[in-house]
């Protein structure tokens, strides 16, 4: 861990400076990074010393999100009938909250309200996840849509009237069981991880097969009926910030599509 005044910083996904074409030539130079909401403020930091000696050298100022609220980790899952999903998605507070939804884009006809659980630090197995790799993680909502037609696409979105509702996601219903039915499926699992802000996930060779696999699930989402996760997506290690941001990423295609 390391430590710059009051600040500790406990897990590092940076960016090196040298990935900034002016770094070297100029001594100065930029960088991007793709945020994520975990409903709290963020501060980023500048490292000197490579990984061997590192030292916090300097932080930005607070960066503050619009909505602590907003609706993120949005999440389908199939119950076993297909005239049903389940929506799941994650919020820092909530009303009264539901997911709303009909078979035209900002027309939600219908709406089913949602049960909200969540977890603490005692609920983990040890170090760090039960103390300094565990950060709050709000509520974790799961609510069931139903009466749906099997093979016909849904708009939907998730939230509250209070705190707001997430972007419209959509997605096709479960094909009703038919043997004479071609399901085409998109299976994976235990692929890795990386990021797509050039961000350093690792050093073992997984992040940009990881990537590889991603663009590809993306890619040939709307010609398939069944999104398929066969387990070992969280590589997490013990840090709910890498849960948060797994989850978040994960959104790209399973707020879209069954799974």
């Amino acid at each position: 861990r390391l430590k710059y005044g009051e600040i500790f910083i406990w897990h590092i996904v940076p960016q090196y400076a040298e990935v900034s074409p002016t770094h070297k030539h100029e001594g100065r130079g930029f960088l991007l990074f793709r945020l994520i909401n975990m409903r709290e403020p963020l501060i980023m930091g500048f490292l000197t010393g490579g990984f061997d000696d590192p030292e916090l050298a300097a932080v930005s100022e607070v960066i503050q999100f619009q909505n602590w609220n907003e609706p993120t980790q949005v999440h389908l899952a199939l119950t076993g009938d297909p005239t049903e999903m389940i929506a799941m998605w994650v919020s820092k507070d909530a009303y009264t909250p539901k997911v709303r939804w009909g078979t035209e884009s900002g027309q939600y006809i219908h709406a089913a309200e949602a049960d909200s659980s969540s977890y603490s630090a005692s609920d983990m197995c040890g170090s760090p996840a039960i103390d300094f790799g565990y950060r709050d993680p709000g509520l974790l909502h799961k609510a069931k849509l139903s009466g749906l037609q099997p093979g016909l696409t849904y708009y939907y979105t998730c939230g509250d009237q209070q705190f707001g509702w997430s972007q419209e996601f959509s997605f096709r219903a479960a094909l009703a069981a038919d043997p004479k039915t071609t399901v085409r499926v998109s299976a994976f699992g235990d692929m890795g991880s990386g990021q797509v802000d050039d961000s350093v996930q690792s050093t073992d060779g997984q992040q940009q097969p990881s990537l590889n696999t991603t663009r590809l699930l993306d890619k040939y989402l709307p010609e398939t009926d069944l999104v398929l996760h066969i387990g070992d997506i969280s590589y997490a290690n013990g840090y709910s910030s890498v849960v948060s941001s797994r989850a978040a990423a994960g959104s790209t295609f399973m707020a879209r599509d069954t799974e």
